[in-house]
């Protein structure tokens, strides 16, 4: 059975423009983020799920959240009804990297405002949504923001992260689940930034060398790949593993004992040559073989095209 708390919130846009919307749906969870870090001491990464899209007229919100503890933080925040205003620039950064945009807050009075309005909209359960069918007639109020192409501000990287060549046939067992979190760690970390996470694969296995990558999209000229690199080596090592233990046992738990996952190994054979039941992997998941695997993952950071980030195929 599943320990994992799910939530589907939806809110409805009131004729305020798609990109505010868009803004504050990146704003709502960075500023959650920074509430996980602060209150319950550990990395960002280390929640779950989070999700979101903003349409005209519906900004969704989708949560997978690791234990009781993430969970009563959340339904705390969205009860405050808060946003940090320190994470503004990091969530306006993201979205004007996702859209390849230049963004600018042109009227600040009005930007509050509307933001204020929609802190205030409440959440609906997406769940509870009557049938209808989609129109995207909305007629935005004024903006206040001017936006701009701007794509060849930025660039496009690619970030392989993966065992060294060679690793032990437990270690590469524990890899098969362990990578999510890895993911997770490594794109919170970098939408810090107010880099956009834009896409991510599932773990490959070439010439035994197990890897998983993700691309992101940042402006350019920004840092060097080989810093980006070190940035991410020395954020994992720094990983209080001690302290992230229940987060991560909540994650091999979930895959342990949610009936819908324990076919991984059917899936998993047709990219990856090692076979492990669920239940298998979890008990491989010792702090100690966890802290030494985090320690030393290899990482490389590529550039890459636009088109080839899209499809992120090896």
């Amino acid at each position: 059975m599943s320990n994992m708390h799910n939530m589907f919130l939806v809110k409805e846009n009131s004729g305020l423009p798609t990109d505010v919307c868009h803004i504050y749906e990146h704003w709502f969870y960075m500023t959650f983020r920074k509430r996980v870090s602060e209150r319950l001491k550990i990395d960002p990464g280390l929640i779950g799920m989070l999700a979101g899209e903003t349409y005209g007229e519906l900004i969704f919100f989708e949560c997978y959240l690791y234990d009781e503890r993430l969970n009563r933080l959340f339904k705390e925040f969205i009860a405050d009804k808060y946003l940090d205003e320190d994470r503004l620039k990091v969530s306006l950064d993201q979205c004007a990297a996702e859209e390849r945009v230049s963004i600018t807050i042109t009227n600040k009075s009005l930007f509050d405002k509307q933001i204020k309005q929609l802190i205030g909209t409440p959440f609906q359960e997406g769940s509870d949504l009557k049938p209808f069918v989609y129109a995207d007639t909305l007629k935005s109020k004024d903006s206040p923001l001017s936006i701009h192409k701007d794509a060849k501000r930025y660039k496009c990287i690619g970030i392989e992260i993966g065992l060294a060549k060679g690793a032990s046939l437990e270690d590469r067992a524990l890899y098969l689940r362990l990578y999510v979190i890895i993911q997770d760690i490594v794109s919170a970390f970098l939408q810090a930034n107010g880099w956009y996470h834009h896409k991510s694969i599932d773990l490959k296995d070439i010439d035994n060398h197990m890897f998983t990558a993700l691309s992101f999209i940042l402006p350019k000229p920004n840092f060097t790949n080989k810093q980006i690199e070190n940035d991410i080596k020395l954020h994992l090592r720094s990983l209080d593993v001690s302290l992230a233990m229940p987060y991560i046992a909540a994650h091999f738990h979930e895959f342990a004992n949610n009936p819908f996952l324990q076919g991984e190994p059917r899936h998993s054979l047709h990219y990856i040559d090692v076979v492990a039941g669920n239940r298998a992997i979890a008990e491989l998941a010792t702090k100690d073989r966890i802290k030494r695997i985090i320690s030393n993952l290899e990482v490389v950071v590529f550039n890459m095209t636009f088109p080839e980030a899209d499809t992120l195929i090896y």
